[in-house]
């Protein structure tokens, strides 16, 4: 049996989505960056070319912010920011903006959801590898609100023929109904988008809006300078975002905000294990992103081992002996441990050079790491196997 990276295919609803005019001008593009569109959505993309011989890894944001955050800006450094350090070690890396409220992006898409994301994220990384000549081996890393698309794009990336090696947590949120948001901090803006950055007065010193300027303050400590203000920050990252990117129970629907744990599980597929692909995680140590500090870790361990067990069940739980149980108990307790990093730091803690660098270490180790525990588990299930005419 060999442990393989695609999942079972899926039925899709075509989106009904319809973008909303901004008047704003569309921002400048830099150097790297493109937009495109794929399965009806536009994406702001920026690639950088490495070796052939390894994977393509594919960056995601998390809620409400461009991918810039991982290649940075017009006034930055790039040795402040991931994508820098993943090229210095050989790898291409492609960044995809999925549409938000930010002057880059003509239209809006307020009811763009979990499985949409998916979608237009497979099919630009399909169009980039046949552009660019590339295998369609691929590495996934998406930060915070990005692991809510785990299962369903492993689905579309396989569909797409992409080759999927592993997802990297970045202090990722796992599409389970884990910490879900606060129903009394979810609104949104006019324009339907959810509004992220400019809450009502007293909301405004709450954590989920106040934590920018102490996080940049934390990573300048760290790093023994400033790395950007967050005025340039705000103004280059951050823009508001579809609500139902979110994965929570409020769901955005015809220019409101329902309840419907039912639609948001549908749409991210959260217990769909055998959709998954492994993860592996890099976890922040600060206390100032404490959730994701302490839980990260166990929340996609929990994950990675039911994954593994649906694919047991349906291929040859008869037949597993004591033996393989054996070799499988040692294999689980050892993945906590292979497929987590911690790097100081708080929610944006691969931002500046020391963070950046140690990011891109740790992705490329735990891509490594994923790639051996796939392979110990073909060898461990295929002796299990009994032998022709047993």
């Amino acid at each position: 049996m060999t442990f393989g990276r695609g999942a079972v295919a899926f039925a899709t609803t075509p989106s009904h989505s319809l973008p909303v005019k901004k008047t704003s001008d569309m921002e400048q593009l830099l150097t790297g960056e493109s937009l495109t569109k794929a399965e009806g959505y536009p994406a702001l993309v920026y690639f950088r070319r490495g070796s052939s011989e390894k994977p393509l890894i594919v960056l995601l944001p998390g809620g409400y912010h461009l991918a810039r955050v991982f290649y940075g800006h017009s006034e930055g450094q790039s040795q402040d920011f991931v994508a820098h350090w993943l090229g210095e070690l050989g790898f291409s890396v492609l960044a995809i903006s999925y549409p938000l409220d930010h002057p880059v992006f003509e239209s809006l898409y307020p009811d763009m959801a979990v499985a949409d994301w998916s979608r237009m994220v497979a099919a630009v990384v399909a169009d980039v590898v046949k552009l660019q000549k590339l295998t369609g081996r691929v590495a996934y890393a998406g930060w915070s609100m990005a692991g809510r698309v785990v299962p369903t794009l492993n689905l579309a990336s396989a569909k797409q023929g992409l080759q999927v090696e592993g997802f990297v947590s970045l202090a990722a949120t796992p599409p389970l109904f884990v910490n879900s948001d606060v129903d009394d901090t979810f609104w949104l803006a006019p324009n339907g988008m959810r509004e992220a950055l400019n809450p009502p007065a007293h909301y405004r010193d709450h954590h989920r809006f106040g934590w920018i300027g102490p996080a940049l303050d934390e990573l300048a400590q760290i790093n023994g300078r400033s790395i950007l203000s967050e005025v340039d920050y705000r103004r280059d990252f951050c823009g508001n975002h579809p609500a139902n990117l979110n994965g929570e129970v409020m769901r955005y629907r015809a220019g409101t905000l329902v309840k419907d744990i039912a639609e948001a599980t549908e749409d991210m597929r959260s217990f769909d294990f055998g959709s998954y692909s492994l993860v592996g995680c890099v976890i922040p140590n600060s206390r100032n992103d404490l959730r994701h500090a302490l839980s990260d870790a166990s929340t996609w361990t929990f994950i990675n081992h039911h994954g593994i067990l649906w694919r047991i069940h349906r291929s040859q739980s008869q037949n597993v002996s004591d033996t393989c149980v054996s070799h499988l108990k040692k294999i689980f307790d050892a993945m906590p441990r292979l497929l987590t990093r911690t790097v100081q730091g708080n929610h944006i803690f691969f931002i500046g050079k020391f963070g950046a660098r140690k990011t891109a270490r740790a992705i490329a180790e735990l891509i490594q790491e994923i790639a051996g525990i796939r392979e110990n588990l073909s060898r461990v299930l295929d002796q299990s196997q009994p032998e022709p005419g047993a």
